[in-house]
C-alpha cells in the first residue's frame, strides 16, 4: 500500500437512495445513534468488560463518574494521545475528554500500558493491535480491511461474508458497536463479546433500537478508500468521510442481507442487478479468516 503525504480534515456526508429511505431508516439510524450513546454508560458494560476508555463531553463527567462508582468502578481522566486526536476532532479541539473506568486492577494496567487486554480485548485482537501499531494508520476501517483479507490485485475487491458483530465499516455513518478493533472480520471471540453487549443493551430498554442495529449491520456493504476519502455503500445510502490517503484504490465487500424496501441499483451492494465486481470476486470463507497484516 502506497500512502500519500497528506491528511484531509475529518468530515462525514450521507446520501440516501430515496426520500422514503431517508424518512424511514434515517429516523431509525438517529435512534440507534442515541441508544449507542447511552450504551457508553458504565452500567451498560460493567461485568462484561473489565475496563473501558470512553469519550464524553465535560458536562457529563460528574454524572458519568457517579454511575461508575455506584457500579464499583474506579474512574480517572486520560490525556488524549496524538493518535487519539488525529482520529477525533473533538478531542483535538478540547470539546471532549477521555475517561478510563473499570475494575481497580484493570485500571492500573490500562493506565500504564493502555493495552487491549486490560480493556477486555481478546488475546488475538490485542496481538494484532500490537502488530499493526507501527503502521500508524488513521482509519480503523483501513486496518480491519488490511488485516482481514489476503493480497488483492490492484483495483480488485475481496468478498467476505458479513458478520454484524465485527462490522466497524458503519463508522462513517456514525455507528460503531464494538469498543475496540477486532483482529479480523468474523473474529469469533469478538462476536461473542458483541452479542453479550447487545443483550445488555436490549435489557436496558432499547429492544427496538437493537433490532434495527443488528439488521443494519447485517446488510451487504462495500467500503473503499482512495486519496484520503472513504466511501461506504449500503443498499439504502452512501456515506463519505476522511481516511488514510492512499495512491491506489482499496476495497472490501461484505455480502449480507438487503432490506425489503431497498431500491434496485447497478453494482454491489445494490439488489436486482449484476454486480460489476462479479468477474473478479475473491471469496474468503469465514473459516479462512486470518490476520493478513503482521503475521508471525
Amino acid at each position: 500500500m502506497i500512502r500519500l503525504p497528506f491528511e484531509l480534515p475529518a468530515f462525514s456526508r450521507i446520501t440516501w437512495a430515496s426520500a422514503a429511505s431517508r424518512s424511514t431508516w434515517g429516523e431509525r439510524l438517529s435512534r440507534v445513534r442515541r441508544a449507542l450513546d447511552d450504551r457508553e454508560r458504565p452500567s451498560c458494560w460493567s461485568g462484561i468488560l473489565p475496563a473501558r476508555i470512553v469519550k464524553i463531553y465535560p458536562y457529563r463527567e460528574p454524572e458519568w463518574t457517579d454511575e461508575a462508582r455506584r457500579c464499583g468502578l474506579e474512574v480517572e481522566r486520560l490525556e488524549a494521545t496524538a493518535t487519539d486526536m488525529a482520529r477525533d476532532e473533538e478531542l483535538q479541539t478540547g470539546k471532549a475528554i477521555l475517561l478510563l473506568a473499570g475494575r481497580p486492577e484493570a485500571v492500573r494496567q490500562a493506565r500504564v500500558e493502555r493495552s487491549g487486554r486490560a480493556l477486555g480485548m481478546p488475546d488475538c485482537c490485542a496481538r494484532q493491535a500490537e502488530r499493526t501499531r507501527p503502521l500508524a494508520l488513521r482509519s480503523q476501517e483501513m486496518i480491519l480491511m488490511l488485516s482481514s483479507v489476503p493480497e488483492v490485485e490492484p483495483g480488485g475487491c475481496a468478498f467476505l461474508r458479513q458478520a454484524w458483530e465485527t462490522n466497524l465499516f458503519w463508522r462513517g455513518a456514525g455507528v460503531s458497536f464494538l469498543p475496540y478493533l477486532p483482529c479480523v472480520v468474523g473474529c469469533e471471540r469478538s462476536k461473542a463479546l458483541a452479542q453479550a453487549l447487545l443483550a445488555r443493551m436490549t435489557r436496558s430498554g432499547f429492544e427496538e433500537e437493537t433490532g434495527w442495529l443488528r439488521e443494519m449491520l447485517s446488510w451487504s456493504l462495500s467500503w473503499s478508500a482512495l486519496h484520503g476519502i472513504a466511501e461506504l455503500k449500503t443498499p439504502l445510502f452512501k456515506a463519505c468521510g476522511s481516511t488514510d490517503a492512499t495512491a491506489g484504490r482499496h476495497e472490501i465487500c461484505l455480502e449480507g442481507t438487503s432490506p425489503k424496501d431497498a431500491p434496485a441499483g447497478i453494482g454491489f451492494p445494490y439488489r436486482g442487478r449484476k454486480s460489476r465486481h462479479s468477474s473478479r470476486r475473491q471469496h474468503v470463507a469465514l473459516s479462512q479468516y486470518r490476520p493478513a497484516l503482521g503475521r508471525e
